[in-house]
């Protein structure tokens, strides 16, 4: 599975995390089973190894009311899965690695705003560009 250990924080609703809710992720058609029994954490984040291969998927959240066996659906969403560009050469290779490891990305100013949390929670040594250390953390 690659790259390993990133968490992705994904379950946002009314921008309000999805905290401790049962989800199903089918990725390339099959099921998937993530970390912490297939459950957002108390942050609304959810973890699962998803092939290096991937091309699309489906996360499906559910609510079920106490003592319901059955879960409804409740939110679906249609996943694509693509390369992340070099981090290198492209500043939206940078970010999309920056947001998956849920610093949250975005154009100018929020892009630097996530490059300095980036720095906050790894750092980056004296002589190192940042390039590199996102990739060292990131796994590629």
């Amino acid at each position: 599975m690659y790259p390993p250990d990133v968490v992705v924080p994904i379950a946002k609703i009314t921008d309000r995390p999805a905290k401790n809710i049962d989800y199903t992720l089918v990725i390339d058609g099959r099921k998937v089973d993530g970390k912490n029994s297939n459950k957002t954490d108390g942050q609304g984040v959810l973890e699962a190894d998803v092939p290096a291969n991937a091309k699309s998927g489906t996360l499906t959240l559910h609510m079920a009311k106490e003592g319901e066996k059955k879960q409804p659906e409740f939110w679906k969403i249609n996943l694509e899965i693509a390369e992340l560009g070099s981090v290198h050469s492209s500043v939206s290779g940078e970010e999309a690695r920056m947001n998956n490891l849920g610093l949250l990305s975005g154009k100018d100013p929020l892009f630097m705003r996530a490059r300095d949390r980036f720095i906050g929670l790894f750092g980056v040594p004296d002589g190192t560009y940042i390039e590199n250390r996102i990739e060292e953390v990131y796994g590629s």
